[in-house]
C-alpha cells in the first residue's frame, strides 16, 4: 500500500548544477513543448515542495512554481551535489490551486 502524499510546504531552493537524462528530455520536449532545462528557471526561488512518498530507490521531491506566467510541476532528486531533474509537466488544476493558495 502506498502511503498518502506528504503535504506541500513553501521552501527556498537554489542549486548550483542541474542534470537530466537527454532521452527523457527529448521525450518531454516532444510531448509537452518545453524541455527540462526550461523549467529549471524556477530555481533559485520559493517553491511549493513535498517529498514523494512512493517506494523508490531514491528520495524524490515534487515542486510547484510559476515560470514566466505558466505553472509547472517538477520532480527532482539530488545526485552527487547536482539537482537531477526527473520530469516536469504543466500544472494541473489542483496543482495550480495549491500554488495560488500559498502565493496570492
Amino acid at each position: 500500500m502506498v502511503p498518502p502524499p506528504s503535504p506541500f510546504r513553501m521552501v527556498f531552493r537554489s542549486f548550483e548544477r542541474f542534470e537530466f537524462d537527454e532521452k527523457k528530455n527529448a521525450e518531454v520536449l516532444e510531448a509537452r513543448a518545453f524541455d527540462l532545462g526550461y523549467v529549471t528557471q524556477m530555481f533559485p526561488g520559493y517553491v511549493l515542495e513535498r517529498r514523494d512518498t512512493r517506494v523508490i530507490s531514491e528520495t524524490r521531491f515534487q515542486v510547484i512554481r510559476e515560470v514566466l506566467g505558466e505553472d509547472f510541476v517538477l520532480v527532482y532528486t539530488m545526485c552527487k551535489g547536482a539537482c537531477r531533474v526527473i520530469t516536469a509537466w504543466e500544472a494541473e488544476w489542483n496543482e495550480r490551486q495549491f500554488w495560488y493558495e500559498y502565493t496570492r
